[in-house]
């Protein structure tokens, strides 16, 4: 009868050719399929993760843009009220106050005419038009206005977009009423509010100011 030393060496070499088996076996169905679920997790994990930086590079960035136009809106539109006067018609520098739609004249351009600027809301969007006077004795032709594009994204609020004061105005006096008479206009507020996505962050920006009409006299 062989001892157990005698067997070992016979074990051992059984052992061995059993995992080399198994090594050139390879994986098993389940292993592959395990292995490729992995993969695709990570894989999806990734994509999302890159989706979700795109997309908030873009909020990121239509964001910044948004500010800045509201910022630039605000420079523009304060300079040329400031220097309203008279059309070139001799009309009221104040021609059209309405809550969404504010039309004076002013020479924004330098070159001795007054140029009839609206400022008006259509689909989410803040609009500046410009017409130009022509002629002599002179008149505007207000179906050739220029328009550009000033806040895009534009929504309502409480606040309406323009508000009209009269002179003496203080922080607790009420607007003007519509209808507005232009002639009783000497302050006015304006609040732009925009937000790209109302379901996605940054949220509500907001610009709000208010400019004295400098220009007008008492007795036009």
């Amino acid at each position: 009868m062989k001892n157990f030393k005698d067997t070992q060496p016979g074990l051992l070499r059984s052992l061995r050719a059993s995992s080399q088996r198994r090594n050139h076996r390879g994986l098993t169905l389940v292993e592959v399929l395990v292995a490729l679920g992995i993969a695709v997790l990570i894989i999806l994990a990734l994509a999302n993760f890159q989706s979700d930086m795109f997309r908030l590079y873009g909020v990121t960035t239509d964001s910044l843009s948004v500010q800045r136009d509201v910022r630039t809106f605000q420079k523009t539109i304060l300079a040329e009220l400031r220097a309203v006067q008279e059309s070139d018609m001799g009309g009221h520098p104040v021609a059209i106050a309405k809550s969404d739609e504010l039309a004076f004249f002013s020479d924004v351009d330098a070159d001795g005419r007054r140029e009839r600027i609206r400022y008006f809301t259509d689909d989410r969007t803040l609009w500046r038009g410009e017409s130009h006077s022509f002629g002599s004795p002179p008149e505007y032709d207000f179906n050739d206005e220029e328009q550009r594009v000033m806040v895009s994204y534009v929504v309502a609020t409480t606040t309406p977009l323009f508000s009209y004061y009269p002179a003496g105005h203080v922080p607790t006096l009420a607007p003007l009423a519509e209808p507005i008479d232009v002639q009783a206009v000497r302050l006015i507020q304006i609040s732009v509010s925009a937000d790209i996505d109302p379901l996605e962050a940054p949220g509500v920006i907001t610009g709000v100011s208010q400019v004295s009409l400098r220009n007008l006299k008492d007795n036009l």
